[in-house]
């Protein structure tokens, strides 16, 4: 609607947030927060957020924290952030306790609670939010607010890459491959790399490369070392852009040393860092796995 809908709208979440209607004050912060609408006010927007919190609401609660954690809309207060993510996730809402869980983990806003970093991530988790079962399976992995527990972290990073986490198939991969949860499975560490790698996850695809390079034997081995950390260079991955600029400048792994090619992989570096690497396609031809013939290497 206009710009009178607005306003209308707002009086009358207004009129029922003064009466006690924690969903009311949400909305009619929602309403000053919409950068669109007359009346853009970010400030009353933050107040209303945390009163609608205060009053039972919990989507008041993460979009109030969010707001005090970022200072938007009043100064940086990771102190009222944190009590927020609190609210909310006393209410269940499980994003909340995921948020929680980092602040009490990193000593934001008040201080370090490991063992209440897990219970909240335990809790997201528990409500569905994904992220809250990687980090959780992190903690049971390192031991972080209780014991260390392979198996604990293995089930859980599995749950959430069978949903579309690909960091927690990282995190399975990483389990498998090092035989914390039971004997080592290199064979389904390096399928699980491969199938995340093929769904655009960088770091997937770096992980990838080293294990394919360091046991290379042949030129096509390498050469699959060499495609996978390319991949992880086209889907943004720094690390794989410098390793490969590492790989041709001095000539590791059996390669010819190559500045030219060094010179090229960093320059794409140096792309994904600032940010332009979308703005030189180009540059990402380049890097497609697979493309033009096996760089040269030095005879097995």
């Amino acid at each position: 609607g206009g710009p009178a809908d607005v306003e209308r709208a707002r009086a009358l979440f207004d009129k029922a947030c003064k009466g006690g209607n924690a969903g009311a004050c949400t909305s009619e912060g929602l309403l000053y927060a919409d950068a669109d609408a007359p009346g853009h006010d970010l400030n009353k927007a933050r107040v209303l957020f945390t009163s609608g919190c205060m009053g039972g609401y919990p989507t008041g609660c993460m979009v109030g924290a969010m707001m005090a954690d970022a200072g938007d809309g009043g100064p940086v207060d990771r102190v009222l952030s944190r009590k927020l993510y609190q609210a909310g996730c006393d209410r269940n809402f499980a994003e909340a306790c995921h948020n929680l869980a980092g602040m009490l983990a990193g000593c934001s806003g008040g201080p370090c609670e490991v063992l209440k970093a897990r219970v909240a991530y335990r809790k997201g988790c528990e409500g569905k939010f994904l992220p809250a079962c990687g980090k959780l399976g992190d903690m049971h992995r390192k031991g972080l607010g209780g014991p260390k527990n392979g198996k604990a972290a293995l089930k859980l990073h599995t749950v959430a890459c069978d949903e579309g986490l690909l960091d927690s198939c990282v995190g399975k991969a990483e389990i498998l491959w090092a035989g914390e949860a039971g004997p080592r499975d290199v064979e389904a560490a390096m399928t699980t790399y491969e199938m995340t790698c093929a769904m655009e996850h960088a770091m997937s695809c770096h992980i990838l490369g080293q294990h394919r390079f360091a046991a290379a034997k042949t030129a096509e081995q390498r050469q699959e070392g060499l495609a996978a950390f390319a991949a992880g260079c086209g889907f943004r991955g720094q690390g794989s852009c410098l390793r490969l600029m590492m790989i041709h400048l001095h000539g590791q792994g059996g390669m010819i040393a190559d500045v030219s090619e060094a010179q090229l992989w960093f320059a794409r570096a140096m792309l994904v860092t600032i940010g332009l690497f979308d703005e030189h396609p180009e540059m990402q031809q380049l890097t497609s796995p697979g493309d033009g013939p096996i760089p040269e290497q030095r005879p097995d």
